[in-house]
């Protein structure tokens, strides 16, 4: 018998906006495409699962961060501050949430730091044509590594 009154789930129920922290469930993708939809839900959303500061676009004609956010932490994981979007931003809680905190829990540690090589670089991709990379628009994240709490 169930002991929430007969109402639906958070994680279930189409009208509530994305919980980072909420059990993942059949409606999380559409609640992650609502939530990156617009820079203000995007924003909200990754207010549940991180620890971020909002920042003004940044870029030219050619390149740029636009929803831009300075990362600090995904969760309960400390990453070296980075600009990117909000988009990599909430996808990479999401990521940190449902899979690799699970995923440390097999190995006995949660994970306590995030190494990254960046994910702001106005280049083109290194195939020696004139596309951009998505480096360019910080559409993207170089990982690294993680440290465990134990140290490993």
């Amino acid at each position: 018998m169930r002991d929430d009154g007969g109402r639906i789930p958070g994680e279930w129920h189409r009208g509530k906006p994305l919980d980072v922290a909420a059990p993942r469930s059949w409606r999380t993708a559409l609640k992650l495409n609502r939530a990156l939809a617009t820079p203000a839900t995007c924003i909200a959303a990754l207010g549940t699962g991180a620890e971020f500061v909002a920042m003004p676009p940044r870029g030219d004609r050619r390149c740029g961060i636009d929803p831009r956010v300075s990362l600090s932490r995904l969760g309960l994981v400390t990453v070296d501050p980075v600009e990117t979007t909000c988009t990599v931003a909430l996808r990479a809680a999401m990521w940190e949430r449902h899979a690799l905190r699970p995923a440390a829990e097999t190995l006995g540690s949660p994970v306590a730091r995030l190494f990254h090589q960046g994910s702001y670089i106005c280049r083109p991709i290194r195939d020696g044509g004139d596309r951009l990379s998505t480096h360019a628009t910080a559409e993207a994240i170089d990982l690294r590594g993680v440290e465990l709490s134990d140290g490993r």
